[in-house]
Parts: structure tokens; sequence; C-alpha cells
């Protein structure tokens, strides 16, 4: 029995002396040191497409009958060549109209500055004699009547002497005004239903064709300079746009041409939104010597430098 006690005593006393010699929660441990933040350079890969510096959508500022279609896909222009015209039959007869209007105008004016006419001048004189002979000393009523017979005819001829007068030229060159307007309305409205090329360029579609009803603002045809080409990436997302800016250089890869790399730099950025509602970018690239064979909607590989 004293045996067993002492045994129990030993057991107890081993017990609280791990106890003490365990490490308590908090006291004494030292937790590792956490290694120093240190700068470090990533690059970060983005998918473009090929795209052409300057494409141009074309439409007619009204609706129309599309006449004709003068160029063909593929086809290389020249800025000022007409591409495609609508049916222009009632916009020449309203442009006939008002340039014979303006002629008449014209016409009249040109009169009104000329003044009296010699003969005029000359049958109001005589008209003026005329009158004022065989007066009769002794009818009173009859000397009334000449008298105002000949005052009438001198007021013609002074007012033919007075001729142009500069109220009757101002209105007859506000007429002219009115009608060189309207003529100039009749041949712009007219100059509208053609397509000019606003570039020299490259057409990449043709939307519509002869005898076609083309509406107001429909694309027609549209045209690009393919001499100037850019890598354009959307979606970019507020945090990465944030990595670069205009002016920086990046690396270019492309699907079709995959065992080469170029150079591009960064033109600008513009901020839009994604398919979901979130604040995105699309970044253009300048691509000053694109590659010979590089093809519109090709996949491009942009590496781009950026500091965290």
């Amino acid at each position: 029995m004293k045996r067993l006690r002492v045994l129990t005593i030993l057991c107890l006393f081993m017990t609280g002396a791990l106890a003490a010699c365990a490490p308590q929660p908090g006291a004494g441990v030292v937790p590792p040191a956490a290694e120093p933040a240190q700068a470090r350079t990533l690059f970060n890969s983005f998918e473009g497409t090929v795209a052409p510096a300057q494409e141009i959508r074309l439409s007619f500022p009204t609706s129309g009958l599309l006449a004709e279609v003068l160029v063909e896909e593929g086809q290389t222009v020249r800025a000022g060549d007409i591409l495609a015209r609508l049916d222009t039959t009632l916009l020449d007869a309203e442009v006939q109209i008002a340039e014979d209007r303006l002629a008449s105008a014209e016409a009249a004016l040109a009169k009104v500055l000329a003044g009296a006419a010699p003969q005029e001048i000359a049958e109001a004189e005589y008209r003026v004699q005329a009158v004022g002979a065989g007066r009769s000393p002794y009818l009173q009523s009859e000397i009334e009547a000449k008298a105002a017979e000949q005052a009438a005819a001198q007021a013609r001829l002074d007012y033919l002497r007075s001729l142009p007068r500069a109220e009757d030229v101002a209105i007859a060159e506000a007429h002219v005004a009115e009608m060189q307007s309207a003529y100039d309305v009749a041949v712009a409205r007219r100059a509208q239903a053609q397509l000019v090329a606003p570039l020299d360029g490259t057409v990449l579609s043709v939307k519509a064709h002869a005898s076609e009803f083309v509406p107001t603002g429909g694309t027609v045809i549209t045209i690009a300079d393919l001499d100037q080409l850019q890598v354009r990436m959307t979606g970019v997302l507020e945090l990465e746009v944030a990595q670069f800016e205009a002016g920086d250089t990046v690396a270019l890869s492309f699907e079709m041409l995959p065992d080469e790399e170029y150079e591009g730099t960064i033109a600008y950025m513009t901020p839009g939104t994604d398919p979901y509602g979130n604040v995105a970018f699309t970044v253009l690239i300048d691509l000053p010597d694109a590659p010979d064979g590089l093809m519109l909607g090709s996949t491009a590989y942009v590496r781009m430098k950026a500091q965290s």
C-alpha cells in the first residue's frame, strides 16, 4: 500500500514537471521573420487583333435608290474618287429649277443697275415738251389739267434720270442672294447623292448594290488605309491598363507569323465597358513596320513590360 502511494506521487510529480516545461500559448514563440518585399519586373501578355489605323464606313445622308456602285471589294481608290451614286432624277430637276430662278434674278439685277435706257429718257423728255405746248390761256379747267399732266410727265422724267436708285439695287441684290442660296442648297443635295472617297485606301466591303434602296445612314462602302496598321486590344481591365502609358514600346508577335517578333508603340487608350458592364479599355498600338503578308483580323500577341 505504501509502495502504491509512492508511485502515485511520482506520477503526479512527473506530470506537473512536463506541464511546466511545455510552451504556453503566445509565450516565448518567435514568428519567422518576413522576407523583405523586393521590386520585380513583370511581363504581361495580351491578345489583340490587327486592324487598319484608318477605317471609314461611308453612308448616304439621305435615303434613295442606289443607281450605281463604281467599285468592288479589294479595289484601291484615291481620295476624291466617286464610289457610288443614288438616283438623282428629282434632284437634277430641283437644281435646274433653282438655276433658272437664279438666272432670272441676276437678269433683273442687271436691268436695275443699268438704269433707264436712253430711249426711255428721250421719250419722257418729249412727253414733257408735248404736254407743255398748246396751252389755252382762256379755260381754267384746261390749264389745271395740262399742269397736272405736265407735272406727271416731269416726275416720270426725273425718276428715269435718277436710276438706278440705291433701294432698288438693294432689293434686287437681296433677291439674287436668296436665289443663289436656294441653288447652292439644291446642288449640295445632289452632291450628297454620291459617295466620295475621303482618303487613299482600299475598299474593304460593299454592302449594297445597284437598284437597291438604301436607308439614311446605312453603311454602303467601307474603306481603309492598309499602309498604316494597328493592333487593337479590347476588354483591358483598369488594373491592367494602369501598367502602361501612351508611348510605351511593346513586343508583338502574330499567329500567322509565329517565328518573328516586332515592335509597336502604344498610341492611346480609350475607356469603355466589357459585355458584363465592367470598366474596360481599348488599347491601340501603332505598327510602323508591319511585316509583309500580315492580314487584317490576324491575332496578335502583345508582350508588355510593367513595373509592380
